[in-house]
């Protein structure tokens, strides 16, 4: 359910949660033999969505017991021609075979033979969409879940379009244009029952794919975030997954604390989660930095005095000045092509810095003492590096540098690629970091003490420059690890 690579957007386990719990309700007063089978079926399905454990082979022995169960109350059922009773008795068999992770040609024949008998029935519509959806067929399951929206427009088929929108698609502007319906279907969802936690949750998740995969709108981030709070506050609380992907946003933002918080939610709830991995991975990232910031890049004073002495002079970092704006006039625009999708039009007001706008004249040249904490526009900042603190397949990459008054930071990059910075060289380089946005990072530590130390974001490419060129022509899609974002 989870993948150690950048990949926010790609395909995961299709789980249609609550289905089970909707099939019970809908059928609580049902005192028909087939109805007492339908409501073995619920429970079948609230064990696959809603029972966690560390043993994967507890699971899937429940699930194989509570199959042959429904299976063979089937076979006892007493004969009955009617179409009705061969359609729902299909649609039965069919979703029972459908349970767990694996794809199942029979389910498939018997759910498509329940929607011939019985168009009207929209779970079994939601039900083929997931058999298609298991055999990666992701065009065949939105035909599904449009089937099921034609017979009666219900949270559940939304939410199920609004998760598979985001698997089609093979050029870049159908895939930003399908995440966007993604997010539209999820909100319709959401309008048609306010308290429903699973469509904020996956109106989270659609906000999530629409931040990673190509906006990097900050404002996406903060969408998907409160949409998870009132997913959360709907009585969201017992989901894992939620817990876990907002982890992963903090641990984006560098929020660690509350990530570390988030992540042991999720842990609690879900043993089998690999969010024991993240805490201590949050725990050996945040120990590495602080440690590097405060001896300076564990590098000899003499050293660090002497990339200090080699900071350009007056007449240099004019001219560094003016080919950093140079090349951030055309980055801006590359950012917000990169961050914009296939179009690369920028929307008004985007991919512009103060910087670019007003012209290297305009420049404030300032040390680290002079920042103030949050954005700092017009102020650009000269450093030297002293260490990479490199992540495999992590963002943001964080490298530790030095002012012109030897004072030590973390430069935190987004959206630059880890081979990026694997080139650059202490000696030789001069950095500019442009409207540094200042955070001072913060981590409780569970023996009491509190790990600290101050970083500089770049939350653009054309805001970071090596020698007075810019990082936007290797601008990178950031990812993180998240759990069932297809959700």
């Amino acid at each position: 359910r989870a993948s150690a690579v950048p990949r926010c957007c790609l395909p995961h386990q299709f789980r249609a949660i609550s289905q089970g719990i909707m099939m019970a309700e809908a059928k609580a007063d049902d005192v028909s033999p087939i109805g007492a089978v339908e409501k073995l079926l619920a429970e079948l399905y609230l064990t696959q969505d809603k029972f966690f454990t560390s043993d994967k082979h507890e699971k899937e022995t429940r699930i194989a017991d509570q199959r042959a169960a429904v299976l063979k109350a089937l076979g006892d059922l007493p004969e009955d021609s009617s179409v009705a009773h061969k359609a729902r008795v299909a649609y039965v068999h069919g979703k029972a075979l459908d349970a767990g992770p694996a794809y199942s040609e029979q389910a498939e024949v018997l759910l498509a033979k329940a929607v011939k008998l019985d168009p009207s029935n929209v779970d079994a519509w939601n039900s083929l969409g997931n058999c298609f959806w298991k055999k990666k067929d992701y065009v065949g399951a939105r035909d599904c879940f449009n089937g099921a929206l034609a017979q009666e427009r219900t949270p559940a088929s939304l939410r199920m379009l609004s998760m598979v929108l985001r698997q089609i698609g093979d050029a870049p502007a159908e895939r930003v244009a399908n995440v966007a319906e993604s997010v539209a279907k999820a909100k319709e969802a959401v309008t048609l029952d306010v308290r429903d936690d699973e469509s904020w949750y996956v109106l989270g998740n659609a906000y999530l794919t629409q931040f990673f995969s190509h906006s990097h709108d900050t404002a996406h981030l903060t969408q998907a975030m409160k949409a998870y709070a009132h997913a959360d506050e709907t009585s969201m609380s017992r989901n894992p997954d939620l817990h876990f992907n907002r982890g992963m946003v903090y641990k984006f933002q560098e929020e660690y604390t509350q990530a570390v918080a988030a992540f042991q939610a999720a842990l609690a709830i879900d043993p089998s989660l690999p969010a024991a991995d993240e805490v201590d991975g949050i725990q050996r990232h945040v120990a590495r930095v602080s440690s590097m910031v405060e001896r300076k890049g564990r590098i000899k004073p003499k050293k660090v005095a002497a990339l200090v002495k080699s900071m350009p002079s007056a007449e240099m970092r004019k001219r560094l000045a003016e080919s950093q704006a140079a090349s951030a006039d055309g980055g801006a625009a590359a950012d917000a092509g990169g961050a914009g999708g296939a179009s690369g039009e920028a929307k008004e007001g985007e991919g512009k810095t103060a910087t670019s706008d007003d012209s290297a004249a305009s420049a404030a040249f300032v040390k680290l003492s002079e920042l103030a904490e949050g954005p700092n526009p017009g102020k650009w900042v000269l450093l030297k590096m002293l260490a990479p603190c490199l992540r495999t397949g992590q963002t943001p990459q964080c490298l530790v540098m030095v002012d012109e008054d030897a004072e030590a930071v973390c430069v935190s990059l987004y959206h630059a690629g880890e081979s990026s910075c694997d080139r650059f060289d202490a000696d030789r380089d001069v950095f500019i970091v442009c409207d540094p946005v200042v955070k001072q990072v913060r981590f409780d530590r569970d023996d009491g003490t509190t790990a600290e130390y101050r970083t500089l974001q770049v939350l653009k490419p054309h805001n970071f420059s090596v020698n007075g060129r810019t990082l936007s022509g290797q601008y990178a899609h950031a990812g993180l690890k998240v759990v069932n974002i297809s959700s």
